[in-house]
């Protein structure tokens, strides 16, 4: 058995509100550019201010703190997973800014989708209305590559970031290789995170996406995820599909059945890149990585300077 496996006989971790604090007070000072968009957003993991709804143009007084908060929760799964890969430090500090900032326009397509409700049927979700983000930091002085960096949220994990990870070739269903190692980190990390609260505070926890749904109530809170989704072609490419309910093989599936499917793929991926001839499970053998108990600190790990002479894969 190699040591890898070993570490996986390793008892599960919870990560209290407290600790979770600490760490997003050490991301702070390790990534102040990352931790920054977040409060300009809207969902720091310390506190949110009130902002304008640039749809409904009334203010909005919503704390999503949490939503920061499960930001520095993905980026503690994504910083384990990385350095069980042995990935070098200037790669590993990417894969966590994006990890931290994967979240980081919930606040604002909740605003989207209160101005839905507000206003009935209107596609609050095409170009012109999503330009209004512009309105919304215009008074913020925002360098245009932070600009760009919110601009660019929503897609990176989640069912919006499934149809980028697939494609099919020879007739079957394949990871696309065009995807890069830390997106696929990023991606699974995102998944496995769980946060609840209860009498004894919100505590966090590393489990399989199906655990998750369960857990966080996904088919209350995202029905649309059964209802709709995509095919994949050889020829055609990515198709989206409306209404999936009737029309459902292989190749046809609703979001939450490719979501499922995506996140079994990449811990494959991932675990034959650190043990190849492990027969654990690959869910099991992620979870087990992240959920390894460590006597070191988040950014203690990441500003560790060891000799990795290894092939980066």
């Amino acid at each position: 058995m190699s040591e890898i496996s070993q570490g996986l006989e390793c008892s599960k971790i919870s990560i209290s509100l407290v600790k979770l604090m600490q760490l997003a007070t050490e991301l702070q000072e390790k990534y102040p550019e990352a931790m920054g968009i977040l409060d300009i957003t809207g969902v720091s993991p310390f506190g949110s201010w009130e902002m304008m709804n640039p749809y409904t143009k009334e203010a909005d007084f919503e704390d999503f703190s949490n939503v920061g908060r499960h930001c520095i929760a993905v980026a503690y799964a994504a910083n384990k997973i990385a350095d069980a890969l042995w990935i070098p430090d200037e790669q590993k500090d990417a894969i966590i800014t994006s990890a931290i900032l994967h979240d980081g326009d919930k606040r604002i397509e909740v605003m989207r989708k209160k101005a839905k409700k507000a206003w009935g049927e209107i596609d609050v979700y095409w170009e012109e209305w999503y330009k209004t983000i512009e309105t919304l930091f215009s008074d913020k002085g925002l360098d245009p590559r932070v600009f760009a960096t919110i601009q660019s949220m929503g897609g990176m994990t989640g069912h919006n970031s499934l149809k980028k990870f697939l494609i099919m070739k020879d007739r079957k269903i394949q990871l696309n290789p065009e995807r890069t190692l830390a997106e696929m980190i990023v991606h699974i990390a995102d998944d496995m995170t769980h946060s609840s609260s209860g009498e004894g505070g919100e505590v966090t926890q590393y489990v399989s996406f199906n655990t998750r749904a369960s857990l966080s109530k996904f088919p209350e809170k995202y029905g649309f995820l059964w209802q709709e989704g995509f095919a994949v072609s050889e020829d055609n490419g990515i198709q989206e599909i409306r209404d999936i309910t009737w029309i459902q093989w292989d190749t046809v599936k609703h979001f939450y059945d490719w979501q499922a499917q995506v996140f079994e793929m990449i811990c494959e991926y991932i675990q034959n890149q650190m043990d190849p001839t492990s027969q654990i499970d690959s869910v099991e053998f992620l979870l087990g990585i992240v959920n390894v108990q460590s006597t070191k600190n988040l950014v203690e790990s990441i500003t560790d300077k060891v000799d990795k002479n290894l092939p980066v894969v």
